[in-house]
């Protein structure tokens, strides 16, 4: 396909060649008027022909210009139709409109003896077509794949080593690099990777069906599944379709892998790595399948999963609060469902499957039996109406530094040793938690964007502070870095305006000032915080 597509004859003297046939003659200079293989543009402006061409052809051949935007894989095009008529039609556009860019197409193949028949007969060269037996296959961007029987199939040639096992042996054929280690294996790995490599020819015995639902089908639903473990997370998405006598039809379209971190992570943080694998396969399914990614079903088998897809994420964890809103930002939590782990296809994905076992695993192909979601979960936000029950900051504190320690007694499971009054670390941590709640709920949006690194938005009441975050807290940023002062004034905490916690800030220093003026308490107030609106918000306390 290169060498049909001509480079502009001003650029010719960037494919300068210089040759003689003998060191007696002179340097004769040749130019390539064609796009050379190994140029870093060559690739690009192949496509990019390709995709012009189509363009131009929208209007009189739609069909065939968006196989060929779509469908074509460099110089090798998959594509297809619903019917055996409109399959030969779109050959036929296709090749007239390479044949009008002398790009003609050879080698044309289909899973149809009609369309091969057809084939046959309008081919002009011997190369048009292919001649295919039952068995015969055809390699296909990297598959090979069986026309007749309309199947795809591996097809593996394992190289045997002799001797003993070296990490050099066992790289060089998983990644074909170089490895100066020679250090031979313990029996452990050499075992498995015996078994490994035995293994590998029972691929060849997997036969995969090509069609993914009935020639005719008047409802189609696509599923997703995601699932961890300790050594991977993974997801795998299904098209599920009822033809016309009412029958319904489950196979699995796609899936992806991935291993886990080294680093040690929980099981449900694990799974929401597989939650965020799903929402971003399904974006790709819905764009080749041009079905609508808010239809999608998507199922999970763990609950905290589902709970965080269903909270407000800025109340989550930073690892957790990210991951949430990249899954948010592709799908609604409305389409998040539970599954049972033994009806979970995508617990395959995590945990892997032998070759032999691989064939009669008709969870894996066909997925689970459709079963209609029975949990239902929601949030209850409690802690606005547990803070609005007291009316002075200083019980306030108290009273969630008990509740804090009373839960960290708990949770560590051991006879109790403390001291029976409160430290001041913990009123001063309970405070800070305090106002991560308070500022969490009014500057959700500006919380999201100062960890994500972007701009907060321009109509934002911390936009003229410079806000930055610190231990989860809004901070006031500004010029005063280097100034000789304690840190409460350089970088005041953000106190939200309207907010409950802001009025007891505020009515506690009131009392401590011995319930002075709204300009003096103001100037209390800003010796540890910077509240918003705070001149309104000192009168109305004054008042």
């Amino acid at each position: 396909m290169f060498r049909q597509i001509k480079v502009a004859k001003e650029d010719w003297r960037l494919q300068k060649v210089l040759w003689r046939s003998s060191p007696e003659e002179e340097l004769r200079e040749y130019y390539l008027t064609t796009i050379t293989y190994g140029t870093t543009p060559a690739s690009f402006l192949a496509i990019y022909c390709l995709v012009t061409l189509g363009k131009s052809a929208e209007q009189s051949h739609p069909t065939a210009a968006k196989a060929i935007i779509e469908d074509f894989y460099m110089d090798d095009i998959m594509t297809g139709a619903e019917t055996e008529d409109e399959c030969c039609q779109l050959q036929k556009d296709i090749s007239m409109i390479m044949d009008s860019a002398r790009l003609p197409l050879r080698k044309w193949c289909s899973n149809f003896e009609f369309v091969r028949q057809k084939l046959s007969e309008h081919g002009e060269s011997p190369l048009f077509a292919l001649e295919i037996g039952d068995q015969d296959l055809v390699k296909l961007l990297g598959l090979q794949w069986q026309p007749v029987a309309d199947e795809f199939q591996f097809k593996i040639m394992p190289r045997e080593k002799k001797g003993h096992l070296t990490k050099r042996i066992i790289l060089a054929e998983l990644n074909r690099i170089f490895d100066p280690l020679d250090a031979k294996l313990p029996n452990e790995i050499h075992e498995k990777w015996r078994q490994f490599y035995e293994e590998l020819e029972e691929l060849e015995t997997i036969r995969i069906p090509r069609k993914a639902r009935p020639e005719i089908s008047d409802l189609t639903e696509i599923h997703g599944f995601c699932d961890a473990s300790e050594e991977a997370f993974g997801a795998s998405v299904y098209v599920r379709s009822r033809d016309n006598k009412g029958n319904w039809h489950s196979r699995l379209l796609c899936s992806k892998t991935r291993v886990a971190p080294s680093k040690n992570i929980t099981i449900p943080r694990l799974v929401l790595n597989g939650a965020l694998l799903l929402a971003q396969l399904a974006q790709k399914v819905s764009q080749s399948w041009e079905f609508p990614l808010k239809s999608f079903k998507l199922w999970t088998d763990s609950k905290i999963v589902l709970g965080w897809l269903n909270s407000q994420s800025i109340r989550l964890k930073t690892y957790v609060s990210n991951r949430v809103t990249q899954i948010l930002d592709l799908c609604e939590p409305t389409q998040w469902n539970y599954v049972r782990s033994e009806e979970n296809p995508a617990d395959i994905c995590s945990r892997g499957l032998r070759p032999r076992q691989m064939q009669g695993a008709v969870l894996w192909w066909n997925g689970p039996e459709q079963r209609t979601p029975q949990l239902v979960l929601s949030t209850i936000d409690e802690s606005r109406d547990l803070v609005s029950r007291y009316s002075d900051w200083h019980r306030l504190t108290r009273a969630i530094a008990w509740l804090r320690r009373f839960v960290e007694y708990l949770q560590s499971k051991r006879k109790w040793s403390g001291s029976h009054q409160l430290t001041v670390q913990e009123l001063h941590e309970t405070k800070e938690v305090l106002i991560k709640r308070a500022q969490a709920e009014v500057f959700g949006k500006e919380m999201i964007a100062l960890k994500n690194g972007m701009e907060i938005p321009p109509k934002s009441r911390l936009r003229s502070l410079c806000p930055f975050i610190e231990n989860e807290l809004i901070l006031v940023g500004g010029r005063l870095q280097n100034a000789t002062v304690s840190k409460e004034q350089k970088n005041p905490i953000v106190l939200p305006p309207d907010h409950v916690i802001t009025r007891l800030i505020y009515k506690e220093c009131h009392h401590k000032m011995l319930h002075c003026g709204p300009q003096a308490l103001l100037a209390e107030v800003r010796r540890t915080y910077w509240p918003t609106r705070g001149r309104a918000i000192a009168r109305s306390v004054f008042r």
